[in-house]
């Protein structure tokens, strides 16, 4: 061991360029290997977390044939199905995510901070399997109780046990105040539930059979049950539908296996998985390990020559072939162990650093052990298949045979490193098309026209002290001439939370619906196609609809007809227009049955979804103006008041893309990188082989354009090959890929074009700054020393 370990220390030394480039181009391989396949890995372990995750299902509803499964059913319609057969031991119910303000009422608004409550009954924690840290599940029973995540409670109490404390969070319509019976230990990123605080349900909408603001999860004991169960249900919401509108053989309720949902092509949420993406991500990560390797195998072949004279001595000398192959494969384990350590230092200053953020993933190494694990497997598996053609072919030469170099340049050995260098470029065209296609993607859906206005308009949620007191807010911010218009809705207009069920021409028809105040299509810059736009005077009335130009054509809407609402019977609320389309939605989906709404004199809920449309000088100044108004009628927000720019939360919807395409670019340039040492190290040692060649041709006449010219041509050639033969692959790929979007950027050659310009020109300079030297060199000089 200790002559193989000296063995190893001389090739390391003696090699220094080869040793460096490997362990450069391996240790980033590995790095990135890793770093890909703990965000594939998170992805397809989504909502797998839970102790119950087996036996743990969700209702979903559909109310009109070809409508999407959606989550929303009120509180009754769960309660009811819980009941429905003996083989759900369990059920529960939750309200949606939402952002909330929340403090210590001890310590005052100073404590306030923004998390995640959730509305939930007192069977949850055990659906779910939280994991309790202090406290007890079983006090957890009254619409004054709540279960805090271990996060969210020391971000609030500190080192202070925070059982039996008081908090108050931002309600609807008011601050609530709860007690924090237990602390649950966090839920990983890769779920459907946010960390934060779980308020107990109590009465809330306990009769309200239209009310669907919640999601309903049950624990089934034996899956073979799940059809049957679902047949069942979906019989008994047809017999609660009304009988007029009931359509027969439809199926209105569905249970989905938890985890499925995450890539079922339902999905309408923001979480939403996409296979194909992952499986790219995986051959990235599988092709940039090969591409690693393959340089290995070139680096290896091209240092034979100069290995040979040793391994012949020791041949000589009494040294075993077998013994000779096994120190060879044990350089190269070793350099690849080498390697693999300092990818692991990569990964953990990647894992504290900005550049984590483009990823969803946990990248901490003590949390991914199995991907640890199967890279060190990779790591060691790259040393043994790297190493023993090399090992072997240059082991096969008889003792006697004493080579100068000129083996490198034989036939076979120029065609086998051109075939491999040539998969390298193959598979880095491909990976920068399909980056770049992505990013064209990326950036047509950031920009398209979705039917709002997004210049100069500003968003912001309103307390329920603010929403109190909404008309008193309004004309004091319209005090400041920056301030335009202000609008209002009952929730983000890119994340509408209603789906509405109503009956229309004696039909059930279902939309999503926003109510609005009756400036904010006009502000919003929503076009009004038929009939009227909303006016003040519908503040007074029983409800009006605006209709969107999809629900016209699926339902046939007509202006003047009445329509059920919150405020009395089946044709309480005036259908008053029709407005063009838009997207509020992300373009994955197309645009579906819309509704904007104006309550009238009786409305439910308070619109805490503020809207401020703003000239556009000074806005930064104008911000904080607006900022300073708002305070003054909710002083306690001070820490968690958050004033955006519209156009973000426009950008917000296409932030996984955002994140992919810098993913697969900064992957692709990684495997750009490694192809590159890769051609580097072969001209390198190319060019000390072909001395004698340059020297002779200089000495002929030729110029050092002309000997530059002579490696270019080689690799200039090598790529435009590969090229052709990876552009129909990568267009294959990412039309694949785009099928995910209802919207999708014109194809353009140009991607084709541009990637193949990168690659040339990154090839050209790597190919003219190492050729440089030799062609330059004194003629003389190499044809002595040769």
């Amino acid at each position: 061991m200790k002559t193989s370990i000296a063995n190893l220390w001389r090739s390391l030394t003696r090699f220094k360029a080869a040793t460096l480039l490997n362990l450069i181009g391996l240790s980033v391989a590995f790095a990135s290997f890793m770093i890909i396949m703990m965000q594939v890995y998170q992805e397809l372990t989504f909502d797998t977390c839970y102790p119950t995750t087996p036996s743990l299902y969700r209702a979903e509803i559909s109310w009109t044939p070809g409508e999407v499964f959606s989550q929303p059913i009120s509180r009754p319609q769960a309660e009811e199905l819980f009941t429905l057969s003996p083989h759900i031991r369990k059920g529960a119910i939750c309200s949606f995510d939402a952002q909330s303000m929340m403090f210590d009422p001890a310590q005052g608004s100073s404590s306030a901070l923004k998390a995640n409550v959730l509305i939930a009954s007192d069977d949850f924690p055990e659906v779910l399997g939280l994991e309790l840290v202090s406290g007890s599940f079983a006090n957890f029973n009254t619409g004054t109780k709540a279960l805090m995540a271990a996060s969210t409670a020391e971000r609030m109490f500190g080192t202070q046990n925070p059982i039996g404390q008081t908090v108050i969070f931002q309600n609807w319509t008011s601050k609530d105040t709860v007690e924090v019976v237990a602390v649950y230990r966090d839920l990983p990123r890769n779920c459907s539930f946010q960390n934060g605080l779980i308020v107990h349900i109590g009465q809330q909408n306990k009769n309200h059979w239209n009310n669907h603001s919640y999601r309903a999860f049950l624990l089934i004991d034996d899956p073979t049950q799940v059809s049957t169960i679902s047949e069942i249900a979906s019989a008994k919401v047809a017999e609660r539908t009304n009988p007029n509108t009931r359509i027969p053989g439809h199926r209105y309720l569905q249970l989905t296996h938890l985890p499925d949902r995450y890539f079922s092509p339902w999905n309408a949420d923001h979480k939403k998985g996409n296979r194909t993406t992952l499986y790219s991500l995986t051959a990235v990560a599988i092709l940039i390990i090969l591409v690693a390797m393959i340089n290995f195998i070139n680096f290896s072949m091209a240092l034979v020559p100069r290995r040979i004279r040793n391994i012949n001595t020791r041949k000589v000398l009494g040294s075993s072939l077998l013994g000779l192959r096994i120190q060879q494969l044990f350089e190269a384990v070793m350099l690849n162990l080498i390697a693999l350590g300092i990818a692991f230092g990569l990964v953990y200053w990647i894992a504290d650093s900005s550049l984590a953020g483009v990823l969803e993933a946990d990248l901490q190494l003590g949390s991914n052990l199995l991907i640890v694990w199967l890279t060190a497997g990779i790591a060691l598996l790259t040393g043994i298949l790297s190493s023993i053609y090399p090992a072997l072919y240059s082991t096969s030469f008889a003792p006697a045979m004493v080579l100068k170099g000129s083996f490198g340049l034989s036939a076979q050995g120029r065609r086998l490193r051109t075939v491999l260098i040539g998969f390298q470029y193959a598979i880095s065209l491909a990976l920068i098309i399909i980056a770049l296609s992505i990013w064209r993607q990326y950036s047509y859906m950031r920009h398209y026209d979705i039917g709002l206005a997004r210049e100069n308009i500003l968003t912001t949620t309103l307390s329920s002290s603010m929403a109190e007191h909404q008309e008193a807010l309004t004309n004091r911010l319209k005090e400041n001439a920056k301030v335009l218009d202000v609008a209002y809705a009952y929730s983000p207009i890119t994340n509408p939370q209603m789906s509405w069920g109503r009956i229309y021409n004696q039909e059930s028809i279902s939309f999503t619906c926003v109510p609005v105040s009756y400036n904010f299509p006009a502000l919003m810059g929503i076009q009004i196609a038929e009939g009227r736009d909303f006016l003040p005077s519908d503040n007074d009335k029983n409800g009006v609809f605006i209709f969107n130009e999809t629900a016209k054509k699926h339902y046939g809407i007509e202006i003047g007809r009445r329509m059920g609402n919150h405020n009395g019977g089946e044709q309480a609320a005036e259908i008053v227009g029709i407005a063009r389309d838009f997207n509020f939605k992300p373009l994955h989906y197309p645009i579906e049955d819309f509704a904007l709404m104006v309550f009238g004199y009786n409305p439910w809920a308070p619109l805490t979804t503020c809207y401020l449309k703003v000239s556009g000088t000074d806005i930064f100044r104008t911000i904080e103006e607006i900022r300073q108004t708002m305070l003054e009628f909710d002083p306690d927000v001070q820490n968690t008041l958050e004033i955006s720019f519209f156009d973000e939360s426009i950008g917000n919807m296409y932030k996984k893309e955002n994140h992919q395409a810098v993913q697969i670019t900064l992957f692709s340039l990684l495997a750009v990188l490694i192809s590159t040492l890769g051609a580097f190290g072969l001209i390198l040692f190319e060019t000390q082989y072909r001395r004698k060649e340059i020297a002779l041709r200089k000495t002929f006449g030729a110029t050092v354009g002309d000997i530059l010219s002579m490696f270019n041509r080689r690799y200039v050639t090598i790529v435009l090959i590969c090229f052709v033969l990876a552009a129909p692959v990568a267009y294959v790929i990412t039309q694949k890929w785009a099928q995910n979007f209802a919207y999708k950027a014109s194809f353009n050659g140009w991607i084709f074009l541009l990637a193949l310009g990168i690659v040339l020109l990154i090839t050209l300079i790597t190919v003219t700054w190492q050729s440089y030297h030799s062609a330059t060199e004194n003629p003389a000089l190499s044809i002595q020393q040769e």
